[in-house]
């Protein structure tokens, strides 16, 4: 999706719309609180039930509409997905991989079995595993929470 085609549509639909953030803090106040907790959540304020859908469906489209592993959505936005396809032989190596370079190693060993077999279990050939794997740890709370 081309930034010129929808990519400030998409920013605006995640509640950060490009160059209009409401105030000097940005998107949220630095003052949030995550709901119902004694914590501060900053990026809880616009990360909703709503938007954490719809940034799971962003990623869905950006990394699984394409059988080639090198994909350019506008200027200064490519995903290459090349030097994980060869790990695909591997699948515990390729979450490995994925793992470190996503999620800085915090997937816990549970959820690397949950993308490990899902990894196995896709029949599209590598490049469809390799953004099943991707997809799966993006949509997750160790990516989107922690990251």
């Amino acid at each position: 999706m081309p930034l010129s085609t929808g990519m400030a549509y998409v920013y605006d639909s995640m509640g950060q719309s490009v160059l209009a953030p409401p105030s000097v803090f940005n998107w949220f106040s630095p003052m949030y609180r995550a709901p119902k907790s004694p914590l501060y959540g900053p990026e809880f304020q616009i990360y909703t039930a709503a938007t954490s859908v719809y940034r799971a469906n962003l990623v869905n489209g950006l990394f699984s509409a394409y059988n080639n592993p090198i994909q350019t959505y506008g200027p200064g936005f490519t995903v290459d997905l090349t030097p994980y396809v060869g790990l695909v032989s591997n699948p515990s190596t390729l979450v490995a991989a994925l793992d470190l370079a996503l999620t800085h190693g915090t997937m816990p060993s549970a959820l690397k079995q949950i993308v490990t077999t899902a990894v196995q279990q896709e029949t599209g050939g590598p490049v469809r595993q390799v953004q099943t794997a991707v997809y799966l740890i993006i949509s997750s709370n160790y990516y989107n929470v922690w990251h």
